[in-house]
């Protein structure tokens, strides 16, 4: 918000100036028909000749309604445009945390189904504190102050009458928001289970398909949705009964008093313009007094919406994430990697992996293999800087990876991971994410991969949407398309985790031969079951029971 602070400044004064606007046109209403019933008028419209001040008047009415027209339009493009920018601005702050949060709560209390909730629901609830909330919150105070201080220059006596019957109102509209703001949290809640459970949904759709689980599932999923949507409705329904509340008082208030002013008009007491204004003021009181029942309402359940929210942006992150200088590399140094007594053990504490020593250099070609359960896995998740569980030293360049950001170290070191992950959208934004690339280099990276011919076939072929988890795709073609978008990245040292195991041999043959042809500087390091792929390989590591050979 400080960020914006020009932005918001002038937002609060168009606000301001709508408010002033908006008085001195109810006001005027009365001045115009005390003109006409020649009764006194203020001296700044009182021109002293009758055709004159009639001009004056209508000049002067009509550029209250210009400004007013101004202002509503400034602060639309001012505080209420702010509210699209904090969504941006809350997204990417999430983004930027969650992606360094330990992988263990993502697979737990940070699951996708929380984060989704968080990244939709609560976020654009939050959202509304710096933009919309605020106008209202500003309405509320200024323009009531401005509404009850014009009243009471025409009649204090009205004015503590009108404010009295408006006094059990603010409890209520506690009682009110408290229920609504309970029921809120409630559905919140429950929209975070659903979303996680659709998430587990889409994740088993294959299986769904060969099996009678998607009946089970198809129910279930409209059990959840008709049940939150029944707890949002009940939230809803608290929320509109705001409305009659506020219409209730206002009607009361008028009633009071419009049997009050009219006694003292008839007693000489008030002029008619008079009369009406305090009429067209009560009437512009019920604003602010409206919205003190949305803006008390809407500032909880965006406030219940922010805590969520920073709940997950304070969570620790991994200290190797807070490193943000990038050190000087020896660039004598002919290691790109090395290990030095690298240990990591079980949970029991037994041990798993132990190396002595290992230096990877430019165009290694390094094959892993062994039995099941042996470490492979977290051993290239170690050096990808997805673990930090280990003891002993990983140096790039001669530098400890700890003391090296994550983003430079995420740039050189590329991972394929075993279970091929994709986005939901196009095949060109899974291969670009956050990189620009021509369409050239994408068939290129995507030939490299052994998979340009499988998209060249289909009916948008870049374009083509995968769906969730790549669902429109085969396990090879999944795991090729992973590939390429490694491959893209050109990092110096590229891990496979056996992420060509759903790949034809003749396949992985082309692809093996591509590397050579390509990136003869790049060090590969690939765990593998297959012989076959191994014999491109100047080193293998042979993991057992107790580690590495």
């Amino acid at each position: 918000m400080l960020t914006h602070k020009g932005i918001y400044l002038l937002g609060v004064g168009t606000v301001l100036l709508c408010n002033i606007m908006q008085v001195l046109v109810a006001r005027s209403a009365g001045w115009v028909i005390d003109f006409f019933t020649n009764k006194p008028i203020p001296d700044f419209l009182n021109l002293g000749e009758q055709k004159k001040t009639f001009i004056w008047i209508f000049c002067f009415i009509l550029l209250v309604r210009i400004i007013l027209a101004v202002g509503r339009w400034g602060w639309r493009v001012t505080l209420a445009r702010q509210t699209h920018v904090a969504a941006r601005d809350l997204r990417m702050d999430l983004w930027d945390r969650v992606r360094f949060v330990p992988r263990d709560l993502l697979l737990t209390s940070l699951n996708k189904g929380y984060l989704i909730n968080i990244s939709t629901s609560e976020i654009g609830m939050a959202r509304m504190l710096f933009g919309f909330i605020l106008v209202g919150g500003i309405d509320l105070i200024f323009l009531g102050i401005l509404t009850i201080g014009s009243m009471l220059l025409i009649d204090p006596v009205y004015t503590v009458i009108a404010l009295m019957v408006y006094l059990p109102m603010p409890y209520l509209i506690k009682k009110l928001s408290d229920k609504e703001i309970l029921l809120y949290e409630k559905a919140q809640d429950y929209l975070g289970e659903f979303n996680s459970l659709v998430a587990q949904s889409i994740s088993t759709i294959r299986l769904q398909r060969i099996s009678t689980a998607s009946t089970f599932w198809t129910k279930r999923l409209l059990s959840y949705a008709e049940s939150y949507r029944q707890k949002r409705l009940d939230a809803a329904k608290t929320s509109f009964r705001f409305i009659p509340l506020m219409g209730f008082f206002s009607i009361l208030t008028y009633s009071v008093l419009f049997i009050f002013c009219l006694q003292r008009y008839f007693e000489g007491k008030m002029t008619i313009g008079d009369f009406l204004a305090l009429q067209g003021l009560v009437f512009l009181l019920q604003d602010p007094l409206l919205e003190m029942g949305f803006v008390i309402s809407d500032w909880k359940r965006a406030m219940t919406s922010l805590r969520r929210y920073l709940d997950v942006i304070y969570t620790p992150v991994e200290p190797i994430f807070n490193q943000r200088e990038i050190p000087s590399f020896d660039e004598s140094n002919a290691s790109l990697l090395e290990i030095k007594n690298f240990s990591l053990k079980r949970e029991d504490g037994s041990p798993l992996i132990d190396i002595d020593q290992l230096q990877i250099k430019a165009g290694d070609r390094i094959g892993i293999t062994g039995e099941v359960g042996s470490g492979k896995s977290l051993f290239l998740d170690s050096l990808a800087g997805l673990r930090w569980n280990y003891s002993g030293e990983l140096l790039y360049r001669g530098q400890t990876v700890r003391h090296i950001p994550r983003l430079f170290i995420g740039k050189k070191i590329g991972h394929v991971a075993q279970k091929a992950f994709l986005f939901a959208t196009t095949i060109r934004e899974n291969l670009t994410l956050d990189y620009h690339m021509e369409d050239d280099e994408l068939w290129h990276y995507l030939d490299l991969a052994g998979v340009a011919e499988d998209i060249r076939l289909m009916p948008d072929k870049l374009d083509t949407p995968l769906g969730e988890w790549g669902i429109n795709l085969s396990g090879g073609q999944k795991q090729r398309l992973t590939l390429a978008r490694a491959l893209a990245r050109k990092p110096e040292v590229l891990l496979l985790d056996d992420a060509l195991s759903a790949v034809d041999t003749q396949t992985e043959e082309k692809i093996l031969r591509g590397f050579e042809a390509n990136f003869k500087e790049m060090a590969i390091l690939w765990v593998a079951h297959r012989r076959s792929t191994l014999r491109h390989c100047n080193q293998i590591l042979e993991f057992g029971k107790n580690g590495a050979n």
